[in-house]
């Protein structure tokens, strides 16, 4: 299958994805840090005034938002592959195996970085639930919409345990703070194993993102601007503003005395993860329409220029 010419790329997507993987990548920085008491959202209970500021800023802007929006694309593109296979008039089953064969090498990368360097890899994941995504996208048109709100609960056990982890006595990924690369290796090679193992399960709340941006591919929501344009502004406006409340309450816990900051009240904590997992996939939804109406702008001022 032949890529698109860049001149025919839709920007919204790319740019989307750009903000995406920065997202994760602010994230997931807590996991090279140790030796401290987590908090809610995995932060350190003994961080500086700088170090709780920037907590705060990621807390509202990338936390359990940066992977709802790469998850979302990630279904926009298996949407858009299975759109064009459509368009050539395959079978449903060439287009399976072809995305078996990619889903099998991302699973391949996605272990060999869980193992080599980072506990908190999710392309194992990706690969997994996504191909769930495929076999979903081949049947009928309702299955999808089924599957994402079967899916959903398991966002809510996600948003549950970013709320209640401070309860805990984690402090950082075990093979972060391994004395030797090796020690750190064999800790990974088994959280590997154990998460492939467990994937299906724990991380199928991915496919209520995917399956939103598989539906939205159908519709070429971030491809055609212009004709979507009274919807995507609204998903705009609306997708940010949801995000940013509904974080609001549990970034709220990090702004209390560091004593404090890991209450004890596991219910409230809870639903306010619950909460702030929510919305990120508001968020995320609105900041995939936000960059679909900032690329046309961009594209067509630079046509007129």
């Amino acid at each position: 299958m032949s890529s698109v010419p860049l001149a025919r790329r839709a920007g919204g997507p790319d740019l989307a994805r750009g903000l995406a993987l920065l997202g994760i990548a602010l994230a997931n920085t807590v996991g090279w840090l140790h030796g401290s008491q987590w908090t809610v959202l995995l932060k350190q209970v003994d961080a500086t005034a700088v170090d709780r500021a920037v907590d705060v800023l990621i807390a509202l802007t990338a936390d359990n938002r940066g992977f709802p929006l790469f998850a979302l694309l990630f279904g926009y593109g298996i949407g858009i592959l299975h759109r064009r296979s459509q368009e050539r008039g395959e079978p449903p089953r060439r287009f399976v195996l072809r995305m078996l064969r990619r889903h099998l090498v991302l699973l391949a990368i996605g272990l060999a970085h869980a193992i080599l360097l980072f506990n908190g890899d999710i392309l194992v994941a990706y690969a997994l639930i996504g191909m769930l995504c495929v076999l979903l996208m081949t049947r009928r048109r309702v299955a999808l919409p089924i599957a994402a709100v079967i899916a959903l609960p398991a966002l809510g056990v996600w948003g549950w345990s970013d709320g209640t982890i401070g309860l805990g006595s984690g402090s950082g990924y075990a093979a972060a703070s391994a004395p030797d690369y090796l020690t750190g290796l064999e800790l990974r090679a088994r959280a590997a194993l154990r998460g492939l193992v467990l994937t299906p399960l724990l991380d199928v709340g991915l496919l209520t993102p995917m399956v939103i941006g598989a539906i939205a591919a159908r519709l070429r929501l971030l491809e055609e601007v212009r004709a979507n344009r009274d919807l995507l502004v609204p998903l705009t406006r609306w997708g940010l503003l949801i995000g940013v409340l509904g974080a609001i309450p549990l970034t709220s816990v990090l702004l209390l005395d560091p004593a404090h900051a890991h209450l004890d009240n596991e219910l409230i904590l809870g639903v306010l993860g619950v909460l702030h997992q929510y919305s990120g996939l508001a968020f995320a939804l609105g900041l995939a329409a936000g960059a679909a109406l900032l690329a046309e702008h961009l594209r067509r001022r630079g046509e007129r220029g």
